[in-house]
């Protein structure tokens, strides 16, 4: 058996690794990879770089090696010792980032002796830089010359599912499998086509089949892992990180994901405690330092969030994200300069992040930068037309703006997305008002309040409606539903103040106008005072 899986491998790379190998001591490498034997795999792997000088494989195996495990101080300080420059060139674009890493391939492609993968690698830098088509170009050339390297018709599929052919994505994932049954990379991305064509149990097969294969190849379990949390079966989720981590007791990778899981089942401490492990196991790994800082943020310690942050930025300042995680933070701990500086840094670095400019327009609304505000939410909403809490904002927006109708149609957009939202409908109901349409109001309002009985505001435009039509028992009962959720919200007050004094009971005016006064509602302009004067005279 094992000598037929050798032979298998003499041409199956691991994740990115192509071509024949310098001998038999590399597909042992990715044989003990593949197993889930890493130490061993890179120990083996580093024997046999420079065996032959021109053959990128083992070098490329060994950074996806320790790019998988999340070791990224060992990944920045390994260097290649007997291999040709043009296979030197190609180890060193392909740690750059994704510009840099295409433009250097590019040129090393120009030249004569560049190894077949650096067209491989363009590829990987193409779909970076979410430019699917040009990938699947350098890809049919390559997988034209290499029609039995895996990772081509892998690349491939990765290449269609960007460019939304989700269909025509399992194609090339089957045919890499039928090449080298098992292969984490195309199990796993064979695992989501499957998912988000509706075929939610292949989905899972293929996995579990692959992993009687290789039972400890973490590619595998983590694909698991993902599978099971994008059908909530978090507990179970937990369970495979939890493998993981035991099998890979050096990388901070599994620690990683499973403080994720950790924090979507609120448990928050022990998330805390598994991110903690991966810094100490990897100081210099930033996504290890941004999720502990998403742990923090969850438990309101911005400051400490904010921290983490800056260590993931210090560490990789190109990457976007950390800088909207950092924007995020600042927005939460009310600096709002600071959090549109880092939100605009985060989209000089990519145009097309979609929290980085919903987050901006979501900054920029509550600072009254409306038009701006719209400008960077109908990017946020040209890239991702579903994206519910843009679509929120921005009918936000467009209310303050007096625009009502348009408002209506984000709000039910917003709503539609999210089942349970209350908040798009609540607002339905408040847009509606403003148009004095109130039977449209309430009907919306009611469904709000269907969504979640406990949401004070809901109950508070309720009470509006009924007034507008002078229903005043049902309006007094909507404010004291209110008042009763969130006793300590002043404005609820200065209704029932307000309607307590049209109705003539001038007692339980002053009651609720005191209160009102108490709980600092705003009275800039004097009325409540005023009413209250009047009232005690």
């Amino acid at each position: 058996m094992k000598s037929m899986i050798l032979a298998l491998l003499a041409i199956l790379p691991l994740s990115g690794i192509a071509l024949a190998a310098p001998g038999m001591d590399l597909d042992e490498a990715r044989l003990l990879a593949m197993e889930g034997n890493t130490d061993d795999a890179l120990a083996v792997a580093k024997d046999a770089v420079g065996v032959i000088p021109d053959d990128a494989s083992a070098g490329r195996l060994i950074q996806d090696l320790l790019r998988e495990e999340g070791l990224t101080k060992a990944l920045a300080e390994w260097k290649p010792e007997g291999v040709s420059p043009a296979v030197r060139n190609l180890l060193t674009a392909r740690l750059l980032p994704p510009k840099k890493a295409a433009d250097a391939l590019k040129e090393l492609l120009g030249r004569d002796g560049a190894p077949p993968e650096t067209r491989l690698d363009l590829a990987i830098a193409y779909l970076a830089l979410d430019k699917a088509r040009s990938a699947e170009k350098e890809l049919r050339i390559y997988i034209e010359a290499h029609p039995r390297n895996p990772e081509g018709h892998y690349l491939l599929a990765r290449a269609r599912k960007a460019s939304g052919r989700i269909h025509a994505a399992k194609a090339p994932l089957e045919q890499a499998l039928g090449i080298a049954p098992g292969w984490a990379p195309a199990v796993v991305l064979l695992s989501e086509v499957l998912t988000e064509v509706g075929d939610g149990p292949q989905a899972r097969a293929v996995l579990t089949d692959a992993l009687k294969i290789y039972p400890k190849n973490p590619g595998l379990l983590r694909g698991l892992a993902a599978d099971q949390t994008r059908k909530d079966e978090l507990k179970g989720a937990e369970t495979t990180l939890l493998k993981l981590v035991e099998l890979r007791e050096k990388s901070p990778a599994p620690r990683i994901l499973l403080a994720d899981v950790q924090v979507r089942q609120d448990k928050l401490d022990q998330a805390e405690e598994t991110a903690r492990a991966a810094i100490a196991l990897a100081p210099k790994n930033a996504d290890a330092h941004r999720t502990l800082g998403l742990v923090l943020e969850k438990k309101d310690d911005f400051e400490a969030a904010l921290v983490c942050y800056d260590e993931a930025v210090k560490l990789r300042p190109l990457w976007a994200q950390a800088h909207v995680d950092r924007g995020i933070a600042l927005m939460l701990a009310n600096d709002t300069e600071g959090a549109k500086k880092a939100l605009k840094r985060a989209l000089d670095l990519d145009r097309k992040n979609v929290e980085a400019n919903f987050r901006l327009g979501q900054v920029l609304y509550f600072s009254d930068d409306l038009r701006n505000a719209k400008k960077y939410l109908s990017q946020a909403l040209k890239l991702d037309g579903d994206h519910a809490f843009a679509n929120q904002i921005m009918g936000r927006v467009l209310l303050a703006g007096g625009k009502a109708k348009d408002a209506i149609r984000s709000f039910k957009k917003a709503a539609l997305a999210d089942p349970t939202d209350s908040n798009s409908m609540r607002m339905i109901g408040k847009a509606y008002l403003s148009l004095g349409k109130m039977d449209e109001a309430l009907k919306a309002l009611s469904e709000a309040i269907d969504r979640n009985p406990d949401d004070a505001w809901a109950h508070l435009e309720m009470g509006k409606a009924f007034e507008r039509q002078e229903k005043w028992e049902q309006a007094g009962a909507s404010y004291e539903k209110a008042s009763e959720l969130e006793p300590d919200t002043a404005q609820f007050h200065y209704y029932l103040g307000r309607l307590a004094e049209d109705g003539g009971d001038k007692s339980t005016a002053r009651e609720h106008y005191e209160r009102f006064l108490e709980l600092g509602g705003n009275d800039d302009d004097g009325w409540v005072r005023e009413r209250l004067e009047q009232l005690r005279k």
